[in-house]
């Protein structure tokens, strides 16, 4: 049925594309028009990781590197063609030897289970590449095909993950309209592809090529948006079928005052964000029955300098009872989850309550210095504590205590000038409840520390 549905929506963009290209008999000519585009961006960010997992045995400190080099062309018509090549790499991550000499090296590590697993150090891909048309088929529709990033909202549950080293792109088209107070976008991609018939797709673990088939991953949605100046209203759809088994289907309302591109209108000083969503389908057998909702607030006076105290709740259901026919687990789907849950990135929007506040202060033009203080618990003492990539951790198993940790937040960002940015951050994590259950069947013995210091360039 998926593979019928993108066939369909394939031979109809490729017609619309057709009469376009008929209807803009200058198209030619406008291509050798317009501005051409070029942006650079080096990241470098030192890690160190002390007692990670709440494992005394456990510390990591590494230096992540990300650069970006993107080229662009917009042309006369508004239309658009635009590529970002990504290269991701830990620093001495990529050579086997004291030489230093093999630039791209995969290894193979043993895990204390004994399974050997592959680690990729560095990775130079596209991370975008995509053409952009204006007034598409009619006026005020757009589209945007390829590669790309999909920002929606607050990024709760679709965005670019750009924290990380890698970040997240989609595979996908975008369809766009927009007119008066209302802006709607419509999006469908392939997180997944295991088309066996492929010369490009490789068959893995000696999996059959009808094993190989089942990992197929759509997703899509639809997005729309009314803003009324004072209120701006979000309300959604979307929907995620993979293994030809499992179908996820989520449905939200966002409303949030900042209605300009997100940011609070001039003059205001009290800003707010409310989202919920809803979750149902089916999990093989079992029937999804979930839910979360999450609240930011704040108010930015004046103290002598700039200040902003803030406050957020989150909440996201678990599973009450893991066995019977209902799946009550939230899935955080494509989240930036380092935006919302802690600096430290420990946990996931999954059976999880959390609240925290926080303080802001714009010392001198440029700087900011902000103090956060987390307290996380489990929803469902029968579920499992999910770590920020949405997969469920071992450190809570073996206790229903809901407490998780505590956690402290500082982190200074400065603009040092226009094309370079600074920020050093500090985090404490205290482990409560839960985690230091005696009945645990992994127990922790450690709180945790994270530390970070990363500068970017840009131009």
């Amino acid at each position: 049925m998926n593979k019928t549905i993108t066939l369909i929506f394939s031979m109809f963009l490729a017609l619309a594309l057709e009469l376009y290209a008929q209807a803009s008999p200058d198209a030619q000519t406008q291509a050798l028009t317009g501005n051409w585009e070029y942006a650079l961006s080096v990241r470098v960010r030192p890690e160190m990781r002390l007692y990670e997992g709440f494992q005394r045995e456990i510390s990591n400190e590494f230096v992540g590197q990300r650069t970006w080099i993107s080229i662009g062309h917009r042309f006369s018509d508004r239309s658009r063609i635009f590529a970002t090549l990504q290269d991701s790499r830990i620093w001495g991550g990529n050579s086997n030897g004291l030489s230093a000499i093999d630039t791209g090296t995969d290894f193979v590590v043993t895990d204390k289970q004994g399974i050997d697993r592959k680690i990729q150090e560095s990775a130079t891909d596209i991370r975008e590449a995509f053409f952009y048309i204006e007034d598409f088929l009619f006026p005020s529709l757009s589209l945007k095909l390829g590669r790309q990033k999909i920002i929606l909202g607050d990024q709760r549950l679709v965005g670019h993950l750009d924290w990380l080293n890698t970040g997240r792109s989609f595979d996908a088209f975008l369809l766009r309209q927009a007119g008066g107070i209302h802006e709607i976008q419509l999006f469908g991609s392939i997180v997944r592809e295991g088309n066996p018939s492929e010369p490009n797709q490789i068959l893995r673990n000696n999996r059959s090529a009808f094993d190989n088939r089942q990992k197929d991953t759509y997703f899509g949605g639809i997005y729309e948006t009314l803003n009324f100046q004072i209120l701006l209203v979000d309300i959604y759809g979307f929907s995620r079928v993979d293994y030809e088994t499992n179908e996820l289907h989520t449905f939200g309302l966002r409303l949030t005052n900042r209605t300009q591109k997100n940011k609070l209108p001039e003059g205001q000083n009290f800003d707010w964000s409310i989202e919920s969503a809803y979750q149902t389908g089916l999990r093989g057998e079992r029937r999804i029955a979930a839910y979360a909702f999450g609240l930011i607030a704040g108010y930015r006076f004046q103290l002598g300098l700039p200040v902003r105290f803030g406050i957020s709740l989150d909440h996201a259901s678990g599973d009450r009872d893991p066995t019977d026919n209902k799946h009550e687990t939230f899935d955080n789907l494509y989240h930036t989850n380092h935006i919302f849950y802690g600096n430290a990135d420990q946990i996931s929007w999954q059976n999880m309550s959390g609240a925290s506040a926080d303080v802001t202060f714009w010392p001198i033009k440029g700087m900011w210095l902000k103090i956060a203080y987390w307290y996380f618990q489990r929803a469902s003492g029968r579920d499992a504590f999910y770590a920020i990539h949405g997969g469920p951790t071992p450190y809570a198993n073996g206790s229903e205590k809901l407490p998780l940790f505590h956690e402290l937040d500082i982190y200074l960002n400065y603009q040092a000038r226009e094309y370079l940015n600074f920020e050093i951050g500090y985090s404490y994590l205290y482990r409560t409840g839960a985690l230091r259950d005696p009945n645990l069947v992994k127990p922790t013995d450690a709180d945790m520390q994270f530390f970070y210091l990363m500068s970017t360039f840009s131009i």
